[in-house]
């Protein structure tokens, strides 16, 4: 199957495809953020060998976004998929350096969900926004929730109860922070056969157990 073939039986409805710059012959990217490597031969020490026309699988980065790999004459380059369906497929008559995803969403980079824009206007987006106090509510969470006071109840002896100041303090005696918090959520049952909970959920379990007993 020729490149051109290839590209004819996987295009969607309106996806538009281009050389990438620097790459001609090599990649090819769309407008709807897909990139196809192209069929080539390529020398090695056994010989040649064929390659045929694929389409590339992205990965994400630590901060979700999604590049590629790719690769000329044994150097390798990572590319951000949001950029390059920009530089290929919208107009940057203001020469700005930043792209914002319009919805937010940092996987959808097709070409009329991106647009060129500076540093100030970027941050003014309103998803851009309620993404980036999301993201601060929940460290301040994740922070409060390892702060707090932590007890465990040992499984098989109930007057085995393990206190700690906190996540870390547990952490610090050899126990496993993310496995307690687990625990705590209620995402799982136990863990090193005690069941862990928040002093303030023990200190509620304490007083309902009292206000169950009989009087006199």
């Amino acid at each position: 199957m020729t490149n051109e073939e290839f590209i004819k039986s996987v295009s969607l409805e309106g996806e538009e495809w281009s050389d990438v710059v620097g790459y001609e012959g090599l990649y090819k990217v769309s407008s709807f953020g897909r990139i196809i490597s192209l069929s080539r031969t390529i020398k090695n020490r056994y010989g040649e060998r064929m390659l045929n026309p694929l389409i590339m699988n992205p990965q994400m980065n630590n901060k979700g976004y999604y590049n590629i790999i790719l690769r000329k004459k044994g150097n390798i380059q990572h590319f951000l998929i949001h950029r390059l369906v920009a530089i290929h497929f919208i107009c940057n008559n203001l020469h700005y350096d930043e792209i914002d995803h319009i919805d937010g969403n940092k996987a959808n980079n097709n070409f009329d969900n991106l647009r060129w824009c500076n540093r100030k206007s970027n941050m003014r987006n309103k998803n851009t926004k309620e993404k980036l106090s999301q993201n601060a509510s929940k460290r301040i969470n994740e922070k409060n929730w390892k702060s707090k006071p932590i007890v465990g109840i040992n499984i098989n002896n109930g007057d085995d109860i393990l206190f700690f100041k906190s996540m870390c303090d547990a952490r610090r005696n050899g126990f496993n922070q993310g496995a307690i918090s687990a625990v705590c959520l209620h995402k799982r049952k136990c863990y090193k056969n005690y069941k862990w909970m928040y002093l303030s959920d023990y200190e509620t379990l304490i007083n309902k157990s009292k206000n169950s007993l009989p009087n006199g």
